[in-house]
């Protein structure tokens, strides 16, 4: 990175709004196989971005899927992927997953469905990993 110090002011409730990584990110490139979207997959177009909120100390990753070839909706409107963010030193990001909210391309009254999901705790994803 060339900034010399980029989780300065992450998490700082008064300053934040100056960090380095506060504000979307897009993402350009990733191997990842669960971040990858194309017209040809089944899951089909989707924009993937960070949003760092730095006074919070808090990164949500978004996908926001497309409209299908054919103009139909996919069930998906958007995933989000809420992460609480701290700085581990100069460079480095400690990340603990909080939740994931669906939003449904459904509607009820006018409004999207949207499903949290929790992030289990630590204790019990390690109980989980013993069994």
């Amino acid at each position: 990175s060339p900034t010399e110090e980029p989780t300065q002011y992450l998490g700082d409730k008064v300053n934040g709004d100056k960090a380095p990584l506060d504000g979307p990110w897009k993402l350009l490139f990733t191997t990842a196989a669960d971040a990858s979207f194309s017209k040809n997959s089944t899951r089909g177009m989707a924009r993937v971005q960070n949003v760092v909120n730095a006074k919070k100390g808090r990164i949500t990753n978004v996908i926001d899927f497309e409209p299908k070839a054919d103009g139909s909706l996919p069930p998906l409107k958007q995933l989000n992927v809420v992460i609480k963010a701290k700085a581990e030193d100069k460079k480095r990001v400690g990340l603990v997953f909080k939740y994931a909210k669906a939003v449904l391309n459904k509607r009820i009254f006018g409004r999207h469905i949207a499903l949290y999901i929790p992030v289990p705790a630590p204790f019990i994803t390690r109980l989980i990993v013993l069994l």
